[in-house]
C-alpha cells in the first residue's frame, strides 16, 4: 500500500463509539418503502438518535476537535503574508515551541503546506505535493488500522474519490476566498456538524442520508491522525475536507 509508515491514530472513547454507531446504522437497510424519502436515507431508532446526539455534543465541544478543525481551515485559507501565521498554526495544533523555536516551527509548517499543495516548492529539499492516488492509499491503510468495517471503509474511500476535484480546488486554491463566509463553511468544523446533525436531532429528526453519515465517519476517523506526522496529517486533512464536502452536499 505504498512506502509510508504505519498510522498512529488518536481517538477518544466517544469517537470510537461514534464510529461503531455509524457502522451499525449504515449496515442496516436504507429506507425504500416510503415515497417521501430518498432511496439512500437511513432511519435511526430513537435510542440510536439519542446516543448520536449525546456523542456529537460531547465530541464537537471538546478542545481537541475544535483545534483540529481550526487547523484544517487555517492551513488551507491562510494569508501567506501573515507574519504570525506559523504561531497561529502552532497554537491551534496545541504544540509547544519549547525546544524547537519559531524557526523550526516555520520550517515544519512550510513543508506541511508544500506537501499539502497550498504553496509551491522553492528549494531542492522541499517535498512534492501529495498526489490524490497516494492519499487514497494512505486513507485505505488508516481505515484498516482502525479496523473500520470493510463496507464502511469502502463508502468512505468512494466518497473521497468522488470529491477529488472539489477537495483539491478548495484546499489548494482558496486563498483568494479566505474571507468568504460561504467558502469557509466548506471546511469541517463544529458549526457544520451542529447544522447537519445536532440541530435536527434536537428537533426530533431520525433520518439522515448516506452521504451525511459517511461524511461524518470520514471526518472523525481522519482527524485522528492530524498531528501525528506530516504526511499522515496531510492525508487526514485532505480526507476531512472530502468528508465535509460529502456531508454538506446533502443538506436538506
Amino acid at each position: 500500500m505504498g512506502n509510508f509508515g504505519a498510522p498512529q491514530p488518536e481517538m477518544t472513547t466517544q469517537e470510537q463509539r461514534l464510529i461503531a454507531l455509524l457502522t451499525e446504522v449504515l449496515l442496516d437497510v436504507p429506507i425504500t418503502s416510503k415515497t417521501n424519502l430518498r432511496h439512500d436515507d437511513f432511519a435511526l431508532t430513537d435510542k440510536q438518535a439519542l446516543e448520536l446526539l449525546h456523542l456529537l455534543e460531547k465530541i464537537i465541544n471538546e478542545d481537541r476537535f475544535i483545534r483540529r478543525t481550526d487547523f484544517i481551515r487555517l492551513m488551507s485559507t491562510a494569508n501567506d503574508n501573515d507574519p504570525k501565521l506559523d504561531l497561529k498554526l502552532l497554537r491551534v495544533s496545541g504544540k509547544r515551541t519549547i525546544g524547537m523555536g519559531v524557526g523550526m516551527t516555520s520550517k515544519k509548517m512550510r513543508q506541511w503546506r508544500i506537501r499539502l499543495g497550498t504553496i509551491p516548492a522553492t528549494e531542492k529539499t522541499d517535498p512534492t505535493p501529495m498526489t490524490f492516488t497516494h492519499f487514497l492509499k494512505m486513507e485505505e491503510r488508516l481505515l484498516s488500522e482502525l479496523r473500520v468495517h470493510p463496507r464502511i471503509a469502502e463508502l468512505i474511500l468512494a466518497a473521497a474519490a468522488s470529491n477529488e476535484e472539489r477537495c483539491l480546488a478548495l484546499v489548494r486554491g482558496v486563498n483568494s476566498l479566505a474571507n468568504d463566509t460561504a467558502q469557509k463553511s466548506r471546511f469541517p468544523g463544529a458549526g457544520t456538524v451542529r447544522r447537519i446533525f445536532v440541530a435536527p436531532l434536537k428537533n426530533g429528526a431520525t433520518t439522515f442520508s448516506q452521504n451525511q453519515l459517511v461524511g461524518l465517519a470520514g471526518l472523525i476517523t481522519n482527524t485522528s491522525v492530524l498531528f501525528t506526522t506530516r504526511d499522515w496529517g496531510v492525508a487526514g486533512q485532505l480526507s476531512a475536507v472530502c468528508a465535509n464536502i460529502a456531508m454538506i452536499s446533502d443538506r436538506r
